[in-house]
């Protein structure tokens, strides 16, 4: 009887350690699996960054053809206003 209760006592105290242990691999795994999302992430973020930074400067060279165009209007409405 008190053999037998030794025996679970380590019995349960191995299923315990084997519990922890493949807590501890999963954690791991998981970390792992964490960090790889995050460097994907970060790789798809700074290919949209730079389609952004291009589409940016498309929109800035618009915008000074805009603002130029409307400037040379100004100008030739004013020209034929004097003459």
């Amino acid at each position: 009887t008190q053999r037998e209760k030794e025996v679970t006592k380590f019995s349960i105290l191995e299923r315990i350690l084997r519990v922890e242990e493949e807590l501890k691999s999963l954690r791991e795994l998981q970390e792992k699996q964490f960090e790889a999302i995050l460097r994907e992430m970060n790789t798809r973020f700074e290919a949209m960054n730079t389609r952004f930074e291009t589409l940016e400067k498309r929109l800035n060279f618009m915008q000074w053809f805009i603002v130029a165009g409307f400037s040379i209007l100004s100008l030739l409405i004013s020209l034929f206003k004097l003459f």
